[in-house]
């Protein structure tokens, strides 16, 4: 099953080029702070609103953001 994942250090990179805590960040993405350390600790996955958030916020597109991980085959029963 693939997933999408946050790059390592995405967050990071976007609070200091935008010079912003990740709590600014969050509120400017419309999501909840939590939300927002809890993506980027890998504890759960991004939603879209969160995606949309992070990519409108930052300027920068999907793929300088996030990845997608996991297996393509399908498991036979």
């Amino acid at each position: 099953m693939r997933k999408i994942v946050l790059r390592e250090g995405a967050l990071y990179g976007v609070t200091k080029r935008l010079d912003i805590s990740r709590d600014e960040l969050a509120r400017r993405m419309k999501v909840a702070t939590s939300t927002a350390y809890r993506v980027d600790a890998g504890k759960v996955e991004p939603s879209p609103a969160f995606i949309a958030g992070l990519m409108d916020v930052s300027g920068q597109p999907f793929e300088e953001l996030f990845d997608i991980v996991g297996s393509t085959e399908a498991v036979n029963a």
